[in-house]
């Protein structure tokens, strides 16, 4: 089985992810106040620039390659001097890639980190280093150590020792708050995705019911109401 590895940290990646995700809502959001040839120079731009941030994310072009074909799979039927429209870049280009993107960034944690080159020197060395290369340490106990120091300096080790332990119980509880506070910046991500998701899909019905009153006005022409 491949393993599928990533060039850079997660939480570099995920961001990375997120950034194009939004910069492409942006790009539905901006359908109402632009022509069609706008809308075709920017969503390829996006396009393109996503694909060569994922070859930079990712150790196998492959989810690039996959992103830039990745579109609605839905059948349409069309006329030979066809040009696409806008609704042609919303359904079948901009929106499926924006789902393509979102399950990349749910599936980060499946992907192995590629260790940069001094973790690989440090495996080395420690591959080449046998057990017998390690000196056994003298073992010394607490009743030994203290009969070696004096009473200040057992004070001093002492509270040392407790600030260390108070140090590690507020680190604990920093990493935990930092935890929720992530979970919560999660939920508020995931909300604004949903927002901006049933803006497009209001945009796109409106799109449709500008189309179907101009189908009905066209058919109005073509058969005028009889005289009296």
């Amino acid at each position: 089985m491949t393993i599928r590895k990533l060039k850079i940290p997660k939480s570099e990646a995920i961001a990375k992810i997120v950034e194009q995700r939004r910069r492409g809502r942006e790009l539905l959001l901006s359908v109402r106040k632009d022509t069609r040839d706008e809308i075709k120079v920017k969503y390829e731009l996006w396009r393109d620039f996503t694909v060569d941030i994922l070859n930079e994310i990712y150790a196998s072009d492959t989810y690039g390659s996959d992103f830039q074909k990745h579109e609605s799979s839905e059948v349409e039927y069309v006329s030979a001097d066809w040009i696409p429209d806008i609704r042609y870049y919303v359904t079948k280009q901009i929106f499926p890639k924006l789902q393509f993107l979102k399950i990349l960034a749910e599936k980060i944690d499946e992907f192995l980190e590629r260790p940069d080159d001094s973790e690989d020197k440090a495996m080395e060395g420690l591959q080449e280093r046998t057990i017998r290369d390690i000196p056994s340490p003298s073992i010394i106990t607490i009743p030994q150590l203290f009969k070696f120091l004096t009473a200040p300096q057992v004070y001093r080790l002492i509270t040392s020792i407790v600030v260390v332990i108070i140090g590690a119980f507020s680190l604990g509880m920093f990493i935990q708050s930092l935890r929720l506070d992530m979970e919560k910046y999660n939920l508020f991500q995931e909300n604004q995705e949903m927002k901006d998701e049933i803006e497009v899909i209001r945009q796109e019905y409106e799109l449709l019911g500008n189309k179907y009153e101009s189908v009905v006005d066209s058919l109005e022409l073509l058969n005028p109401p009889s005289a009296p």
